[in-house]
């Protein structure tokens, strides 16, 4: 059930920043899962449930983000048709082709 007012936090074209909210949702208790949180807003699990697997990214490339020194090409799209290996090391590397 969820616990929060729906307040459009989450959207479709939510930027990958933006998706940490949904993940502390989770991790605070506030929303039991990903499917919590996309019958709250309105959206299909599979949205949101994508969206959260942004969080598995390493320390290392969520900071680029954050601090906006991600590569050019790298986007929520990106990430969406790209999975990425749960890997740290193997993300680096395929981090590293970007922009080349």
């Amino acid at each position: 059930m969820c616990k929060i007012r729906c307040s459009g936090l989450v959207k479709p074209d939510a930027s990958i920043r933006d998706n940490n909210v949904n993940h502390q949702l989770i991790d605070d208790g506030v929303a039991e899962s990903g499917t919590d949180i996309a019958q709250c807003e309105g959206l299909h699990h599979s949205t949101v449930n994508e969206l959260l697997r942004l969080t598995l990214l390493e320390p290392a490339i969520v900071q680029s983000i954050f601090a906006g020194q991600q590569p050019r090409c790298m986007s929520l799209r990106w990430f969406q048709v790209n999975p990425l290996p749960a890997n740290w090391v193997a993300q680096r590397e395929i981090v590293a082709r970007f922009d080349v």
